[in-house]
């Protein structure tokens, strides 16, 4: 190998040694301080907190929850090389700083995908949908001017789903450890970005751009060189040939208004608004617009194909799925370890005897459930003018993502208890005497501080 060669290879490790120590945060003794400390505080957050969440996910026996999980530490150390950059540079342009983020972005898009693709998991859904709620809490680095309380609004959001795994699953280390992190997060956010990241303001940003240009280019591939210098102005034309001769131009500037003693006089039947004879020379003679062709007339999109109603027996899971315009759909042969699972029915009524563990509607239109007894609860899920019938007991009611829910009660189900999340329109009618008395759920609140803290109550208006 030459020595230019051996030369030129030693310049690209040093500099590559220096963009690895830029986006870890790390560098020479000249980086102990805040700086340094705001990034060793966030690696210490990943190690107490996100390992000890990877931890107890590791005990959960789905590979898709696995999946998310890993995907949430991968999230945080991203962040903490973003941190690393933040720490050592002045703020740079949005533009620049969306493309530091992409990588987080993407993470977070993939969770997303993991958690749709796991929607009808009855078993783990809830999991996914716990960790896609709550990993939003890192995208507190876009938050200005209170990022922390951001944090703690995305951790009170996965509370639903934390809640439904505590009820079903029991379980309570994983509940736990998802649930920590976001107080931990909260509390680091507090110290260090209490008004939105804490760049460093006497550094330059030139670094940063040249950073994030090496970072866009693929693995080992040298940063584009910079553009050449501009080049020599141009000549003027004075400097290419000779002067144009203007002595004519000066001569006759210098004449006065005299200059204009040489111009042709217009005379008034030269003018057209005094010459009617020129008028009707120039008229131009109407000319219909031409015939616009009538627009195509697009065909009509066949329909969707409909799909297969179902109505049997999986497991311990009734199925009943994809019907229509159905009133005499009956389970009879239901027995108490079972759930019904009803699915993008539309127009139906469907009657269950025998008492049973779990009702669940799910995307149903117009559709009726009426039963004997629930163990566990009845469930509405993004459904549309729905209800549902106790002829038993009742003890439990949830309501998400529903627009219009009636649920009738009888004497022996007065006691039931309604949860209710991002749903309008719910009503419970109870018996009294012959008939039947509708009361609405509330749905809007007002929350106001009380000095200490702060209290939701329903508003007057929906009282």
């Amino acid at each position: 190998m030459s020595a230019d060669l051996a030369s030129l290879v030693s310049r690209l490790e040093t500099v590559t040694t220096r963009l690895e120590k830029v986006a870890i945060g790390g560098g020479g003794a000249g980086d102990a301080g805040p700086s340094s400390e705001m990034v060793t505080d966030y690696g210490d957050f990943i190690a107490q907190y996100v390992d000890a969440f990877i931890t107890a996910t590791n005990k959960v026996n789905s590979n898709d929850v696995k999946k998310a999980a890993s995907l949430v530490k991968s999230l945080a150390e991203e962040q903490k090389k973003f941190l690393g950059i933040v720490a050592q540079h002045a703020e740079p342009t949005q533009e620049v700083i969306a493309k530091l983020l992409q990588p987080s972005s993407d993470i977070m898009t993939e969770i997303g995908r993991i958690k749709d693709a796991t929607f009808k998991d009855r078993e783990f859904s809830f999991y996914t949908a716990a960790i896609n709620e709550g990993m939003t809490a890192f995208g507190w680095v876009m938050v200005k001017p209170l990022p922390a309380p951001y944090v703690k609004e995305c951790g009170n959001g996965a509370e639903f789903y934390t809640n439904r795994i505590l009820k079903e699953k029991q379980d309570k280390d994983w509940v736990s450890a998802w649930k920590g992190v976001f107080p931990a997060l909260h509390d680091y956010v507090k110290k260090h970005h209490i008004t939105g990241l804490n760049w460093d303001k006497n550094a330059s940003i030139a670094t940063l751009a040249s950073a994030s240009s090496v970072a866009s280019c693929p693995s080992g591939a040298p940063a584009p060189p910079p553009p050449p210098p501009p080049g020599p102005p141009a000549a003027s034309s004075a400097s290419q040939g000779s002067a144009p001769d203007v002595s004519a131009l000066l001569s006759d500037i210098n004449q006065g208004l005299s200059v204009t003693s040489g111009l042709k006089k217009v005379t008034d039947d030269m003018k057209t608004h005094k010459n009617p004879k020129l008028r009707l020379q120039s008229a131009v003679p109407y000319k219909a617009p031409a015939a616009t062709k009538p627009k195509p007339v697009a065909k009509p999109t066949a329909a969707a194909p409909k799909k297969t109603p179902v109505l049997a027996l999986q497991g311990k899971k009734w199925i009943v799925e994809h019907h229509v315009d159905r009133k005499d759909l009956v389970i009879d042969q239901a027995l108490m370890k079972h759930t019904v699972y009803i699915y993008k029915c539309e127009k139906c009524t469907i009657q269950i005897k025998n008492k049973v563990n779990q009702i669940i509607l799910d995307g149903c239109k117009k559709t009726d459930v009426v039963f004997d007894t629930i163990v566990s609860s009845l469930e509405f899920v993004n459904c549309q003018s729905v209800k549902g019938q106790v002829t038993g007991s009742l003890p439990t009611c949830s309501i998400e993502k529903t627009d219009g829910c009636l649920v009738y009660l009888n004497k022996d189900s007065l006691d039931c208890q309604f949860i209710t999340a991002k749903s309008s329109e719910m009503n419970i009618s109870i018996p009294k005497g012959q008939d039947y008395v509708e009361y609405p759920i509330i749905e809007q609140f007002k929350t106001t501080w009380n000095g200490t803290t702060f209290v939701t109550e329903p508003s007057e208006s929906a009282e």
